[in-house]
């Protein structure tokens, strides 16, 4: 099963209680563990914090780590209850592959996304929460979600993306050296077009988030400067580039704001992305002269050159989730029968065993006929009881036939 918060159903402000660090999982896998879980994978991204757990019941283990979620929180399990979704069996399966391939991001495709599950695994496996239920999950999302990026264009499509805002930035502002980015919240989406205009010569970056720790951690890996949370409208103001990435409900860039940064620049121009879910931005402002607003949407227009390029390639990857799936369900329901298959081999060998420890000098046309003669007595005798009991014995004939039939494909016996 899967059970999260995620940027569809929780706000990040919910969801950075939880965990308030990317990647900071440990602490509660250990009290998963001490809840009762035996199997679960934890992944807690911008967009999402979502245990991956193998139980028996769906229900009571959704309560389990509603209640952790909540104790990390400091919320009540009842304020969380609304904003934790579950999914359950072949719909679990499906949501762990879209989210390793990037599909459920609120970025499409974007390719951090796999790091972060592999990440996530090394974290179960060292909390001794990976059993063979879930093993064999995860490669199985790890498998698909690999074919989904090497055979679709979903996973161009990040690349992309952030390449439309490098565009973007420069028809506006030319050469970037001499220009700075103001980078708002932690998400996904800011910081790999952040990553991109630093490549692209960008000569300045600053990251201000409400939560310092937050914002440390993202300054670190662009090696960027901080400024206070406090101190966003004084930040603005020297500002070539707005990255807004808070997502957490608040207007964080008002019309009133940005107004006032724009006077002190001289109505220099300023290049904002808006790629928070819900927007940082009051809608107001996007009418500001000298203030240019790119949406995620308006970005993917640029890249891709229209909705149809983009709806055909995650329809395709979502073909090749579906079937990559739809293979990983039947294998676990014909792993159901491998217990039956051990009994039916040690009940032959057992009869051979026997056959031969008391009469060892049989050739082997004596031998076969004879274990033959044992292999189907006891068969035979269930038949004829269950004619005579008047039982269904054209069923127990069908199901006889379709195991002994031969079989071209040798490789199913080992399976």
């Amino acid at each position: 099963m899967a059970i999260g918060a995620t940027h569809r159903t929780a706000p990040l402000t919910l969801r950075e209680r939880i965990v308030p660090e990317d990647g900071a999982v440990q602490p509660l896998l250990a009290d998963l563990t001490r809840a009762g879980l035996t199997q679960a994978l934890a992944v807690a991204t911008c967009d999402r914090v979502e245990v991956f757990a193998v139980a028996e019941d769906a229900a009571a283990t959704t309560r389990q780590v509603t209640a952790v979620f909540a104790a990390h929180a400091d919320a009540h399990a009842t304020t969380l209850e609304p904003h934790v979704r579950t999914l359950v069996d072949a719909d679990a399966v499906r949501h762990l592959a879209a989210v390793a391939a990037g599909l459920d991001s609120l970025v499409l495709g974007e390719p951090e996304v796999f790091g972060q599950v592999k990440a996530a695994e090394g974290h179960a496996r060292a909390a001794g929460l990976m059993g063979p239920e879930l093993d064999r999950w995860i490669q199985a999302a790890f498998r698909i979600a690999k074919r989904v990026r090497a055979e679709t264009a979903i996973g161009q499509r990040p690349v992309g993306l952030a390449s439309a805002a490098l565009g973007v930035a420069s028809r506006v502002h030319g050469d970037l050296a001499a220009r700075s980015a103001l980078v708002i919240g932690a998400g996904d989406a800011a910081e790999m077009i952040a990553r991109t205009l630093i490549e692209g010569g960008l000569g300045r970056v600053t990251v201000s988030h409400p939560t310092e720790r937050r914002a440390q951690g993202l300054a670190q890996r662009l090696r960027a400067n901080l400024t206070p949370f406090s101190a966003l409208d004084a930040a603005l103001a020297t500002a070539d580039i707005v990255l807004a990435a808070l997502g957490d409900g608040r207007v964080v860039l008002t019309r009133a704001g940005l107004e006032a940064a724009r006077r002190a620049r001289r109505r220099r121009p300023m290049v904002v992305f808006d790629l928070a879910l819900p927007s940082d931005l009051e809608p107001t402002a996007e009418t500001l002269d000298d203030i240019f607003v790119f949406r995620l949407d308006n970005l993917e227009r640029i890249a891709e050159g229209g909705r149809a390029e983009r709806e055909g390639a995650a329809a395709a990857a979502w073909a090749l989730i579906d079937q990559g799936v739809a293979d990983y369900m039947r294998a676990g329901e014909e792993r159901q029968a491998v217990p039956a298959i051990v009994g039916l081999r040690r009940a032959f060998e057992a009869e051979r065993d026997r056959l031969l420890a008391e009469q060892p000098g049989l050739d082997g046309a004596a031998a076969t006929r004879v274990l033959i003669q044992r292999v189907v007595h006891g068969p035979t005798i269930a038949l004829r009881r269950m004619a005579g009991a008047g039982d269904d014995v054209a069923a127990a004939e069908a199901l006889l036939a379709r195991l002994f039939a031969p079989d071209t494909d040798t490789g199913n016996e080992d399976r």
